[in-house]
């Protein structure tokens, strides 16, 4: 039985999906990621998988955003330090990975800052850095135009949608909304247009030397993509978070090179293993340079009976009642005094998670978002329970002992995971008290070189002069 990744490539195939476009733009790439995100929430029910979106954009912060985006777009950064230097795209959620880099490269390199909820990195080191924010705002506001007035563009959307929507939910056996892939569409195509206009102007004239960024499947990334391929700028992505072989972002039947990287650096070969790409030699495994920081960073933390429950925004109600339960049995049974219980919050759930789960706060465990760094907490955690977060992947690089909670949503990937690294697969509670109080006997597989590979600042680093 195909998976949803292998069917959604069919449906590419067999459409010639990649083929079709809208005012010269291929758009099935820049929105297939967002497709297939809905496919899967339709399968399994998930919730928001970025609760904090819409508060993130609240009116206090929109006057904030407002007034940040004048500083930034009049006062501050100018592309012509961009030339002839390694230009590094990146958000304020990357920015210890960031961080790194600029310390490494130095004056080599240059920072292309988006913001990210209005905020953008609070560091400049020795490079130089311009922001997005002016270009940013500025299709926001047309997108938003479109999506609400009717216009010759939108009729153009709506027939070339009308010319494979029926049959996409039908072959996918889902029933993704019109109006979301509508604005998907728009979004894409006004944003592409934008974007690559103005960066191939800027590029031109000050010319970088390669550009490094994140996920392509972003539809700003992917139009910097195709503007380094047409002006022959060597780019190079670096992976952002988990992947896997039901995932469709490295996944494609033929290669379609337009808004693809030359070259992906993923943390690992387990990473790398999962990509379903016809030209695996464009992916190369370098590690992950924030966590092989903090693992130096943390070393001589000593492992205490911490136990952190790893949350994410679409799986709340799934761990969060699992937590209440373990701390239930820990206090019948007299223990709960014997280990501190964490429970960390995903940094997209951080400010919607009164609001969600006004009911969600027990005394017995300490719920934290920002508070705390989690390669903190899993260099002193004995033990980590969670689903599917790429942070369980660090906690065993922590040594850390994990339990992976058994749900409709977990992939088939995790459950092979489980297996390999013997941690415990389960949802029952009962069982994870027990291997609670016993996991100072028990042994775990400490070797993550297959996961995360070594020396990964010195491989990046080395891959992106090289090239």
């Amino acid at each position: 039985m195909m998976n949803d990744s292998d069917l959604m490539l069919c449906f590419e195939e067999e459409h010639s999906m990649f083929d079709k476009s809208i005012a010269g733009i291929h758009y099935w790439q820049l929105i297939r990621m967002a497709l297939f995100t809905e496919v899967l929430n339709f399968r399994v029910e998930i919730k928001n998988r970025h609760p904090d979106f819409t508060d993130s954009y609240s009116g206090i912060n929109m006057v904030k955003g407002g007034c940040a985006l004048l500083y930034h777009s009049f006062f501050k950064g100018s592309y012509k330090q961009a030339e002839g230097k390694i230009v590094i795209c990146t958000a304020r959620r990357e920015k210890s990975q960031a961080e790194q880099l600029v310390r490494t490269l130095k004056d080599a390199c240059f920072m292309l800052d988006r913001p990210n909820k209005f905020m953008h990195l609070s560091f400049l080191g020795e490079c130089g850095i311009a922001y997005s924010d002016i270009l940013d705002f500025h299709r926001s506001v047309l997108i938003k135009f479109l999506q609400l007035v009717p216009t010759n563009f939108g009729k153009r959307i709506k027939d070339e949608l009308n010319t494979w929507y029926k049959e996409f939910n039908e072959f996918m056996g889902v029933k993704v909304p019109y109006s979301f892939i509508q604005n998907r569409m728009i979004h894409a195509v006004i944003s592409e247009k934008i974007i690559t206009a103005y960066y191939k102007r800027k590029f031109k004239k000050y010319r970088p030397c390669k550009v490094v960024l994140y996920p392509c499947y972003e539809v700003f990334n992917a139009a910097m993509v195709k503007v380094c391929h047409c002006l022959n700028i060597p780019v190079i992505e670096l992976q952002h978070g988990y992947t896997n072989t039901n995932d469709i972002i490295y996944s494609y039947a033929k290669e379609h090179t337009e808004y693809f990287p030359d070259k992906v650096l993923m943390f690992g070969d387990y990473w790398r293993d999962c990509v379903n790409y016809p030209n695996k030699e464009r992916f190369i495994s370098c590690g992950s340079i924030v966590l092989e920081a903090s693992i130096n960073q943390y070393k001589n933390k000593e492992k205490e009976n911490l136990i952190v429950f790893i949350s994410q925004g679409p799986y709340a109600d799934i761990i969060y009642p699992i937590a209440v339960h373990l701390c239930n049995i820990l206090e019948k049974k007299k223990q709960l005094d014997q280990y501190d219980i964490v429970y960390k919050l995903h940094p997209n759930e951080v400010l919607s998670w009164d609001k969600l789960h006004p009911d969600y706060h027990d005394s017995r465990m300490l719920i934290t978002g920002d508070q705390w760094d989690i390669y903190e907490l899993l260099s002193r955690a004995k033990m980590q329970i969670g689903i599917d977060s790429t942070a369980l992947f660090e906690g065993i690089a922590f040594g850390a002992k994990t339990v992976i909670i058994d749900c409709d949503q977990l992939g088939e990937d995790m459950r092979k995971f489980s297996n390999k690294y013997h941690t415990l697969l389960t949802d029952n509670v009962e069982e994870i008290y027990r291997y609670i109080t016993d996991m100072d006997n028990i042994s775990i597989d400490t070797e993550s070189e297959y996961i995360w590979k070594n020396n990964a600042l010195q491989n990046v680093i080395k891959e992106i002069w090289n090239f």
